[in-house]
């Protein structure tokens, strides 16, 4: 079985553009992110997926495998684009702003009992440890059923937190994992 990690990365964000780029300590973040998740030891193999020549150009200088993409408005859009030109039985997504991101949750999305006959699809998640963490747009935060399939992922508390926090929140961590059914 072949599994293909991609890490989206796009100039145009519109909360911090040039995000992949941005300097953590002497290195763009899109290193970092490459440098955690090539720890990761379920991948056969990991690049940059981007649609931007200077995080292309980046990647070069700092010897990351990188793919050029068009310009997609989604994640799930350019890993598609990803899965027409690099054969693989699974994609794992891993977003560009996660340096820190710890290499085994990267494993952890990806099931031991994979089945080739169905769809899958997975978002890691972890809980939401304080108030400023909560209440910060940056954290995606995912409700779901009693068998944890997602039914709602938000920038915003969800559920707004009325009279306390005494609900148990969760956030997406940036790993996602697709199945992409080659036409």
């Amino acid at each position: 079985m072949k599994i293909i990690g991609v890490i989206p990365a796009r100039y145009a964000s519109s909360r911090f553009p040039g995000k992949p780029l941005a300097d953590i300590h002497g290195r763009p973040m899109i290193w970092w992110v490459y440098q955690q998740a090539k720890k990761a030891s379920k991948l056969d193999s990991l690049f940059v997926a981007t649609d931007d020549v200077r995080i292309q150009n980046s990647c070069d200088e700092h010897s990351i495998p990188c793919v050029i993409t068009g310009s997609h408005k989604n994640t799930s859009d350019r890993i598609f684009e990803v899965s027409q030109k690099y054969n693989a039985d699974f994609y794992v997504c891993i977003n560009g702003d996660e340096p820190l991101l710890i290499p085994k949750a990267i494993d952890s999305a990806i099931p031991e009992d994979l089945r080739l006959d169905i769809d899958f699809a997975t978002n890691t998640i972890t809980p939401i440890k304080d108030a400023v963490e909560l209440m910060d747009p940056s954290n995606i935060k995912v409700v779901f059923d009693n068998e944890y399939k997602a039914m709602y992922m938000s920038r915003t508390p969800i559920p707004l937190p009325f009279s306390g926090m005494k609900f148990k929140y969760y956030k997406h961590i940036g790993v996602n994992w697709y199945e992409c059914k080659n036409a």
